[in-house]
């Protein structure tokens, strides 16, 4: 069976949004002390009352997009699909920032080079894919 090019292009901006959901959910795994040990110098206790809240609100934020993207990747709604993956681009970007920002100004208190390493590029490419994605469904929509 042969798809058109604007189905190829739903597919495709499907599957990116399920991969974001993944990436996205995958830092609610940071609460593992491990995984946090590998990533953050401090463990959560010596955190202060606000670093704590902070760390509990982005946690329940990447759990909650990741599950909202999961979600969305199964909609065939073409526009829906195209729409998310723009604003996904822009908020993987706002996160690679941040990311940078992070590791510059707070690495040698908070950060380990494996979150500078891992985490900043997996969201530049992120951020590339969804924009990839989404230019992609706009490309086989104008046709």
């Amino acid at each position: 069976k042969f798809m058109s090019q604007k189905q190829a292009a739903l597919a495709f901006g499907q599957r990116a949004l399920l991969l974001n959901g993944i990436y996205a959910t995958s830092f609610v795994s940071g609460w593992m002390p491990f995984v946090w040990n590998l990533l953050v110098k401090e463990p959560v206790s010596q955190l202060s009352d606000a670093g704590i809240a902070n760390t509990n609100f982005a946690n329940c934020s990447f759990g909650w997009l990741g599950l909202l993207n999961v979600s969305l990747s199964k909609v065939n709604d073409y526009q829906v699909v195209k729409n998310t993956l723009l604003i996904n681009s822009i908020g993987f970007a706002s996160w690679f920032c941040f990311d940078i920002y992070h590791y510059y100004y707070l690495e040698t208190r908070a950060f380990t080079d494996l979150f500078y390493y891992a985490i900043v590029p997996i969201s530049g490419i992120s951020m590339l894919y969804s924009y990839y994605a989404y230019n992609k469904m706009k490309n086989a929509e104008d046709k």
